[in-house]
Formats: structure tokens, sequence, C-alpha cells
């Protein structure tokens, strides 16, 4: 946060996938957004807030929580509690599941809406039922950005290792990324075949090597 002249600028990072309908050949103005807030160095998206006025009068009915009888009300149910390692391992796998390939080169492209929108578009759009369609891309975004999110909360510890690059799928030998247990010396790794582990430094690097 910093000083804006008489006011504030607040500077918000995080990660935003944005979905449209009519990427799956239904309504172009239905669309479905997907983010995860809190602590974390995504740097795709920045929202910038400014102008702060305090303790302003308001009309009470600004705040209503009725939406117009014109409106369509949807309702949707997602997971948003955190599965810790597994957020992470979910992720990568769902990952390697949706592009046919390997994992991502870089451990932010999981939320980065530029990478990811298009692999989402062609792995759900086929069957003639957007709406369906939609929701089930939603969902693996949720799923994708979950794992991201776990990653961020590593790296923000300063602790975060990736080399999605070098790793196959399935390689049970190869380290895929790490991260340093607090008040230990060892690492957790996760494999190229997702399993997880521990390791000291030492055996740590001779494994990059």
């Amino acid at each position: 946060m910093t000083e804006n002249g008489g006011g504030l600028r607040l500077y918000i990072q995080s990660p935003l996938i944005v979905l449209n309908e009519g990427d799956y050949g239904g309504d172009p103005s239905r669309a479905s957004a997907v983010t995860i807030t809190g602590s974390g160095i995504q740097k795709k998206t920045t929202t910038v807030m400014d102008d702060f006025r305090w303790n302003v009068e308001v009309d009470e009915r600004l705040f209503s929580l009725d939406p117009p009888q014109s409106y369509e009300i949807e309702r949707r149910t997602f997971e948003v509690g955190s599965g810790g390692e597994s957020d992470l391992t979910d992720a990568l796998k769902m990952w390697v599941e949706l592009s046919g390939g390997g994992y991502p080169s870089d451990i932010n492209d999981l939320g980065d809406e530029a990478v990811l929108t298009p692999v989402l578009i062609t792995r759900f759009d086929g069957d003639d039922r957007p709406g369906d369609e939609l929701a089930a891309a939603g969902k693996a975004a949720h799923v994708l950005i979950g794992g991201m999110y776990f990653a961020q909360e590593r790296k923000v510890e300063g602790s975060w290792g990736y080399a999605g690059e070098r790793v196959d799928p399935g390689d049970a030998e190869a380290p895929l990324c790490w991260w340093k247990i607090e008040e230990t010396d060892k690492y957790r790794v996760v494999y190229g075949d997702l399993h997880i582990g521990e390791l000291d430094l030492e055996e740590l690097e001779k494994r990059l090597k």
C-alpha cells in the first residue's frame, strides 16, 4: 500500500482466470471467474484501487444482496479448502492430463490466463453442452490455481525449487519440485511420478545434476 496524494493506492496481486461460455459454443455474455486471493507472489494480475474516502454516508440499499428480478441465479459448488501438498500434486497431475504433454515449464503457468485458457478450451469444448463445459473448465481451473497457490506460499518462505522442463511424468527418481521443511535440514521433494519424499540438501543437489 502506498500514499497517493490525499488518498491511498492499494496493490493486490492474485491469479485470475476468466472463462467465457462463448468459447465453448454458448452465450458469449456469460462468463465465470476463477481466483484465489491471499499471500503469494503471482505477478500476472494486478488490481489497483485508489481515491479512498472514509466514513461517507451512503444509501444502504446499495448493499442489498437481493438480485434484480430480471437476473437469473446460477448456483455452483467448489471445494475451497486447502489440501496442502495434495493441492500441488493434484494440479500437476491435472496439467499433464489436460495438456497431453509434460509438466509446465513454469509453475505459475498453472494460473496464467494466457497459458491456461487455451488448454481449457481445447480440453472441454466439444459435446454441445456449453454450460456444463464451462462448469467443468472452472472446476479444473480451481484445481490448477490451488496447486500454484501452494507453490507461491513456499516461494514466500524462500525455499521453493522447480524443474518442470527437465522432468518427465512418471519419473520416480527425478525431483520435480522441492521446499525446505521448517526447523530441519530436510527438503520435501515431489518426484516426476508425483510421489513425495524427503532428502537432505546434499542428496537433493546430487539428484539435480
